[in-house]
């Protein structure tokens, strides 16, 4: 997947809000659990509230339902929330917020 540079993200952005009259979204976020055997010596770090141990993939995806970003791999026993705050992804978003609110993007 490429980069996005900032005029991406406020397109995606707007398309967002154009589609499903959702201000402020520049992606949608969800987890999807994949059932492991035990790691050894993993003790309940992927043993999810399904009670099964997994895996989790994580993606983000833009209004057109295109994949902006994934992470794979992070332990069952965590949240989709704890999952994107933790990744590559969204510690790079933090380190350079954009400007945005709305449909139009903030000079």
């Amino acid at each position: 997947m490429s980069q996005k540079c900032e005029k991406d993200w406020l397109r995606t952005g707007d398309e967002f809000c154009e589609r499903t009259n959702f201000p402020n979204c520049l992606g949608a976020v969800d987890g999807k659990h994949t059932r492991v055997c035990k790691p050894d010596d993993s003790g309940s770090l992927f043993f999810n509230y399904k009670n099964l141990f997994s895996k989790v993939l994580t993606a983000l995806v833009d209004a057109g339902y295109c994949f902006i970003s994934i992470y794979v791999g992070a332990y069952g026993a965590s949240s989709d929330c704890n999952i994107c705050k933790n990744s590559n992804f969204c510690k790079k978003f933090r380190r350079k917020p954009l400007k945005y609110s709305g449909s139009k993007a903030v000079a």
